[in-house]
């Protein structure tokens, strides 16, 4: 004979898919909970939460059940609000750069602080354009955008630091981790199915590149002459000579 587990007690309000809150009881202790799910302000995600009460009247649990219903009908917004780009790299922070390794970890809350000083907290994401990718390169590149320390020492006597400028290199990393964190907003869906963000607004912008280094060739001339006074120099100067010449190295590849 299969003897049927008794169901506790419970209590729904409000309606499926909107605000419902359920209100149910532990089978073992008889404690109070209360189970509803709420949307994530940036994804839209919806999540499951459980809240316990910490009593055993269902009478109370009811009336919390219902306060709950109602207040989450009345936060539930009419249309969906516009992504911002403060909302989009906090959720990012939260749930992306965790993942990461320890290095990149540290790029990436160097840079979307950087970036989002530039263009504002409240901006809307899909109101960027090449202005803005324009205006962080020419500041960045300046100098006058930098990474801010999130607790710095402070001291009366400590001098400004020196506006220095940037590198292409590092404004062309610092652009490529702003795309990605906008390419992760398009493969989001809300509970509709509609993508978090319908595009990247910075799709197909040309990033900042970093000419290589001059490297000037010694010519064969030259190389006749220095390998006659390379014993001068030192005694293995003369071999150095005839291997960068055979092999094509730097010679401070091979020193």
């Amino acid at each position: 004979m299969v003897t049927r587990r008794k169901k506790g007690w419970s209590f729904s309000a409000g309606e499926r898919g909107l605000n419902k809150v359920r209100a149910f009881g532990h089978q073992q202790t008889g404690l109070l909970f209360l189970e509803f799910t709420e949307c994530d302000a940036v994804t839209g995600v919806r999540g499951r939460r459980r809240v316990a009460l910490g009593h055993r009247d269902t009478d109370a649990a009811k009336a919390a059940a219902e306060t709950l219903a109602a207040r989450l009908r009345s936060a539930a917004p009419a249309t969906e609000p516009e992504l911002t780009v403060g909302a989009l790299f906090d959720s990012y922070e939260r749930e992306v750069t965790p993942t990461k390794a320890k290095s990149t970890q540290g790029h990436d809350r160097r840079t979307l602080p950087m970036f989002l000083r530039h263009v504002g907290k409240a901006r809307r994401v899909l109101s960027l354009d090449h202005r803005d990718w324009d205006s962080f390169i020419r500041e960045r590149r300046a100098g006058r955008i930098v990474p801010v320390n999130p607790s710095p020492k402070k001291s009366p006597t400590k001098k400004p630091r020196p506006v220095r400028p940037v590198r292409d290199r590092i404004i062309e990393q610092n652009l490529q981790l702003v795309r990605a964190v906008f390419n992760w907003a398009t493969r989001l869906r809300t509970p509709t199915g509609e993508p978090v963000l319908a595009r990247n607004p910075f799709a197909g912008f040309e990033l900042p590149r970093e000419q290589g280094p001059n490297r000037p060739m010694l010519s064969p001339k030259d190389l006749v002459a220095m390998s006659k006074v390379a014993d001068q120099v030192s005694p293995q100067f003369g071999l150095l000579l005839s291997t960068v010449h055979l092999t094509g190295h730097r010679i401070g590849a091979i020193s």
